[in-house]
């Protein structure tokens, strides 16, 4: 992200972060509190599965890393569907068909185990106190893949955060529904507001 950072030439900017993004950005606003304007966390997390979930749902993600290393790459769209249910559960079937295809295109089963693993190691708790940033930290409340006792755990680690919670059980919020609006108005007033 810093290489991004000094090759755009930027100089002061608001950072928008997804899910696992959330904890680099984290990072990022607590090492250049002169860079970061403002901070938007959608379904995030400051602490990976590893360190955040019981026993079975660790043993759940080795399992699922198993799989994914056998079937990620794969014609069949069964394995990867799984993942479109976690993520899109309140998708329709083409919402499915074009997550599936979007997931077999962008990473190989090595990567894709590899990003899960790390997504399982990061752990940012720390540099909570040290964001700087006004900060927005926004959660889908029935979120199946990060729950949003850890988007709450953000917003209150951070000093003067707030945290809304999203109507939707998508942790991939689709553009038809009403929390998609509600996430827009939110970021659109909070980029708005007068530090």
């Amino acid at each position: 992200m810093e290489a991004v950072v000094d090759a755009a030439g930027l100089e002061r900017f608001p950072i928008f972060a997804i899910s696992q993004g959330g904890s680099v950005a984290i990072e990022y606003a607590a090492r250049h509190p002169e860079l970061v304007s403002r901070l938007i966390l959608l379904n995030a997390f400051a602490r990976g599965w590893r360190w955040s979930s019981s026993a079975a749902f660790i043993a759940s993600v080795e399992a699922m890393k198993i799989l994914m290393a056998r079937g990620w790459g794969g014609e069949s769209p069964v394995f990867r569907q799984m993942f479109a249910a976690l993520l899109l559960p309140g998708g329709t079937l083409p919402q499915w068909e074009w997550f599936d295809a979007m997931q077999r295109a962008t990473t190989s089963p090595e990567n894709a185990v590899r990003l899960i693993e790390s997504f399982g190691q990061m752990d940012v708790r720390q540099r909570l106190a040290e964001v700087r940033a006004p900060t927005l930290v926004l959660h889908s409340r029935s979120d199946r893949f990060i729950p949003a006792r850890l988007g709450q755990e953000i917003a209150a680690g951070i000093a003067g955060a707030r945290f809304v919670g999203l109507a939707t059980n998508n942790h991939i919020l689709l553009a038809d529904e009403p929390a998609f609006e509600r996430l827009a108005s939110e970021i659109e007033a909070f980029l708005a507001e007068d530090v």
